[in-house]
């Protein structure tokens, strides 16, 4: 409903102010909808792109979080590190989305984040669209069998590598 749209520019704000407030060199990491990284409206980013770097993002597949309304939500895991003042800004490209699947006559193209795009490890399912309540959507499904749990820890296991990039 009307709400939605408010209630997930109130998150990307939690984050921005969040990521204003760390101490330069510090870490964070936020657990967002998967809209923060890939809506075209890229102001949230922007923002926070200003004073932090992106360290890495993991996305979760649908259903590893179950909203209040039962509805499944695909679940990013967003790690931040401010820069100090003297430090130039990191890689940028996680400010743009692409096209990672082409519209066919049945679906439309997926769009997702750049740094999704270009780092398949982190993505823990598979780019889709689902229709919803509000016709197309995208999600992203659970891999068949695999355990989530051990999955995450296992792209966890890979962030020093993506720190240090």
């Amino acid at each position: 409903g009307p709400y939605r749209s408010l209630a997930l520019r109130l998150h990307d704000y939690f984050i921005a102010r969040s990521v204003d407030l760390l101490k330069p060199g510090a870490f964070a990491a936020f657990v967002t909808s998967s809209g923060t990284f890939d809506k075209a409206d890229s102001f949230a980013r922007e923002h926070i792109a200003k004073t932090a770097d992106l360290i890495a993002a993991i996305r979760l597949p649908e259903g590893s979080f179950r909203a209040d309304a039962g509805t499944d939500v695909v679940v990013d895991v967003l790690f931040f590190r401010r820069r100090k003042v003297t430090e130039a800004e990191g890689d940028l490209s996680w400010l743009d989305i692409e096209e990672v699947r082409q519209a066919t006559e049945d679906e439309g193209a997926i769009r997702v984040n750049h740094w999704f795009a270009c780092h398949p490890d982190f993505v823990l399912g598979t780019h889709a669209t689902v229709s919803g309540p509000y016709g197309e959507a995208y999600s992203c499904l659970p891999h068949p069998g695999v355990d989530l749990e051990r999955a995450l820890t296992a792209a966890i296991s890979l962030l020093p590598q993506a720190i240090y990039d």
